[in-house]
C-alpha cells in the first residue's frame, strides 16, 4: 500500500545527508532577515553563520542516533567535544547576531598572547594570483589566448591597471621567487622585490598546488583561470 511506503520513509533513519539537507533548508532566508537586518552583508554574515550551525547540529545528531548493534548509544570524546563546539558556536552566534562580541571560539586571539601573522590583503592576493596564471600559460595548450600579449591586456583589464604594470611585477615577481630559493630563511616581513616573503611563498605554493593538482588533466591553466573569474565577484 501506498500509506505504508510513506510510513516506512517516516520511520527509518534519516542520513547524514538528509540531515544536512533539512538542516540547511530551515535556515532563514534573505527576504526573511531584512526587517531585522537593514544591511545585506550582515544578512549574509547571519544566515551563514546558521548554515554553520546547521551543519554542526546535523552532525551531532545523526552520530547521537547512530546505535551499537546492542542498543547502546555510541558515544565518544570526539563527539562529545562537538557537542561542546556546537553549543560555543551557537552561543557566540547568537551574540554576533545581535550586535555582541564573541566570547566563546569566535572570540579572536588576544593579540598579546600571540606573534601575529602578517597577512595578504585581498587585492594583493588577487593579484598575485594572476601572475601565477601568467605564469602557467602554455602557448602549446592553452588556446584561450593566442599570445602572452592577449593574456597579459585581460590580467590588466581584470586588475584595473595596465599591461606595463603587469609585465613589471612579473618581472619582480620571478625575481622574488629566485631569491627565495636561495635563502628562504628571510623574515616572513623581508621584501624581495618588492614582494614580502611570505607573498612569495603564497605565490610558490599556489603554483605548485595548481600544478599538482592538474596532472591527470590537461592544463593547470585551465583549472585556475576559470577560479580566478569566480573569486572576482568574491569579497574574500
Amino acid at each position: 500500500m501506498a500509506g505504508n511506503g510513506i510510513i516506512d520513509l517516516l520511520s527509518r533513519k534519516l542520513t547524514l545527508e538528509e540531515r544536512i539537507i533539512e538542516g540547511l533548508n530551515n535556515v532563514p532566508t534573505d527576504a526573511d532577515l531584512e526587517e531585522s537586518y537593514a544591511d545585506a552583508d550582515d544578512r549574509t554574515r547571519v544566515i551563514d553563520r546558521s548554515r554553520v550551525s546547521a551543519l554542526l547540529t546535523a552532525v551531532f545528531e545523526h552520530n547521537s542516533n547512530e546505535t551499537l548493534e546492542n542498543g547502546v548509544k555510541t558515544k565518544t570524546h570526539i563527539f562529545n567535544r562537538l557537542a561542546r563546539i556546537q553549543r560555543s558556536f551557537s552561543y557566540d552566534t547568537k551574540r554576533l547576531n545581535n550586535g555582541q562580541k564573541a566570547k566563546l571560539m569566535l572570540a579572536p586571539v588576544g593579540r598579546e598572547s600571540i606573534i601575529p601573522k602578517q597577512l595578504i590583503e585581498a587585492n594583493r592576493e588577487r593579484r598575485l594570483r594572476w601572475l601565477v596564471l601568467i605564469e602557467l600559460w602554455n602557448p602549446a595548450k592553452d588556446k584561450k589566448f593566442s599570445t602572452q600579449k592577449a593574456l597579459l591586456k585581460e590580467a590588466a583589464n581584470q586588475l584595473g591597471t595596465t599591461e606595463a604594470v603587469i609585465k613589471t611585477e612579473l618581472s619582480r615577481i620571478r625575481s622574488g621567487v629566485s631569491e627565495y630559493h636561495q635563502n628562504p630563511d628571510l623574515d616572513q616581513h623581508t621584501t624581495r622585490g618588492r614582494f614580502s616573503t611570505i607573498e612569495i611563498k603564497f605565490y610558490i605554493d599556489l603554483e605548485k598546488y595548481c600544478r599538482k593538482l592538474s596532472k591527470n588533466i590537461e592544463s593547470p591553466f585551465n583549472l585556475l583561470l576559470p577560479a580566478l573569474y569566480t573569486l572576482k565577484s568574491s569579497s574574500i
